[in-house]
């Protein structure tokens, strides 16, 4: 089952330099496997203590840092503590948890267009480039490695932010409704 929310948010995941002519919207994308009964999946773990919030080419070292990295593995596992999962040993879990993050360079064009006497005509048009991030939750069912739940959202990064308080809100909204109904 594929869900797709949007929703206005000020300021959410964001970690970059300003990004003109963009509007705070957030895309948040869940999918998960209707036939899994979550209500089963009462423990987690990590798919991996190793570092996974690396980039190719050094490239984007604000996001990709091991503070990052400990700020999204607090918040989600403060998230699913606080829908009731407990974090136990990988032997133990009934739920493995992983994330990704990616970042993509795109351009913005913001500006006064008209259309009259078979024309088109601009004004005042800036042109802006900015770095648009996806973070990625992952849940695998831990005896058969299946995916059994995922949610991402993408949205414009923007600086200026508490990084913790952006990563918090950015993993409460992906984990919003989690476990599903």
């Amino acid at each position: 089952m594929l869900r797709r929310t949007s929703f206005l948010a000020l300021g959410l995941f964001t970690l970059l330099g300003a990004v003109p002519g963009c509007a705070n919207k957030l895309d948040t994308v869940i999918n998960y496997d209707p036939n899994v009964d979550f209500a089963t999946h009462e423990t987690f773990a990590w798919v991996t203590e190793d570092a996974v919030l690396r980039s190719a080419d050094g490239a984007e070292a604000r996001i990709y840092n091991p503070e990052n990295e400990r700020r999204l593995r607090e918040a989600i596992e403060l998230e699913l503590a606080a829908k009731g999962m407990t974090k136990v040993e990988r032997a133990n879990a009934s739920t493995l948890v992983h994330f990704v993050v990616t970042t993509k360079e795109k351009q913005s064009v913001s500006g006064e267009a008209g259309v009259g006497y078979g024309m088109t005509w601009s004004s005042n048009t800036e042109r802006a480039t900015y770095v648009e991030g996806t973070l990625i939750i992952l849940l695998f069912d831990a005896k058969t490695s299946r995916e059994v739940w995922s949610g991402s959202l993408s949205k414009g990064l923007v600086g200026g932010s508490d990084p913790q308080q952006v990563i918090n809100e950015a993993v409460a909204a992906i984990l919003k409704d989690f476990p599903p109904a």
